[in-house]
């Protein structure tokens, strides 16, 4: 469950880049629009609010690296932990099978 629940955190922050980036290009089309248009007051809050969305495109990037690195750690304790029950499972199998024999052989 751990593992599902990282990898709906790291779709998220994706869907989240994916709107930063989308939301850039517009921020830039407009500072473009605005200078052809002659308004260079309005050029500039438009690149300075494509510079915030950049810093916030950054620091989610960032975070979608640690979250990744996050689901493969607990991907790999997953198939570890899944790896011992088995291990356990074919165990307990066999201990079982021997005191079946084991109590055939005593009535025997």
């Amino acid at each position: 469950r751990g593992v599902a629940d990282v990898a709906t955190s790291r779709k998220r922050i994706e869907v989240q880049i994916n709107q930063l980036q989308q939301s850039s290009g517009k921020l830039e089309g407009q500072a473009q629009q605005a200078l052809a248009a002659g308004r260079e007051d309005l050029a500039r809050e438009a690149l300075s609010r494509r510079t915030a969305v950049a810093s916030q495109l950054t620091d989610l990037q960032t975070q979608q690296a640690s979250v990744q690195a996050e689901e493969e750690k607990l991907t790999l304790a997953s198939q570890r932990l899944q790896s011992k029950v088995d291990i356990f499972r074919t165990s307990k199998e066999t201990i079982k099978a021997r005191y079946t024999a084991a109590e055939a052989q005593t009535r025997i």
